[in-house]
């Protein structure tokens, strides 16, 4: 089963898998940022992108799942917002000549190649002032059953984010050990990386 398959599979399901409330760090980060452009990459069923869409900003958000997609917009049409969602991967997305006023990452786990191309070219499309949130699994995460992957070459430290994020002045980087509510997909306690930094 490909990537993709597998997204489409798990989201395949009456209900949210990470459930329709949105990232409490997200959601606590947001509210210190003037709305404008933002970016959700591997955005999964919406519910990040529909929150920031209730709170003012224009909303450009993809995933390779297009079962995430039709769930994204179904609950962004429920509360009467609009979003934009496409298609496609981190290796192909590229957003033209627009530049974002802030891009979240939430739990989007890559394996360090990859990871360092994605993240090299985040860093290009913020604007000035712009700034950057993440909140994903470290590495101790391995040894719990609260969500993520099990591969630790896909969960992260705070060197690796520290080192990815170098071309950016950081404002946050913890440890932070949090009991996750966000649907099935995270529930327990877990061990995050908070990541916010600011484009100069």
């Amino acid at each position: 089963m490909n990537m993709d398959n597998f997204w489409d599979a798990k989201y395949d399901r009456d209900d949210w898998f990470y459930g329709t409330k949105p990232n409490e760090f997200f959601r606590e980060q947001l509210q210190n940022i003037k709305p404008g452009l933002i970016l959700l990459p591997a955005e999964g069923e919406g519910r990040n992108a529909t929150h920031a869409a209730a709170e003012g900003w224009n909303v450009w958000a993809f995933d390779s799942s297009s079962v995430a997609k039709d769930k994204a917009l179904s609950l962004a049409g429920s509360q009467r917002l609009s979003i934009r969602y496409d298609i496609n991967s981190v290796e192909s997305f590229h957003p033209g000549e627009s530049g974002f006023d802030a891009i979240a990452i939430i739990y989007a786990h890559f394996m360090p190649e990859l990871r360092h191309r994605f993240f090299a070219k985040l860093q290009e499309w913020l604007n000035p002032g712009g700034k950057l949130i993440l909140e994903a699994f470290r590495k101790d995460q391995i040894h719990k059953t609260t969500g993520g992957p099990k591969n630790l070459d896909m969960l992260y430290s705070l060197d690796e984010i520290s080192q990815d994020f170098g071309q950016l002045y950081t404002e946050r980087l913890t440890a932070d050990t949090v009991v996750l509510d966000e649907g099935p997909g995270h529930s327990g306690e877990a061990e995050l990386v908070r990541y916010v930094g600011l484009k100069k």
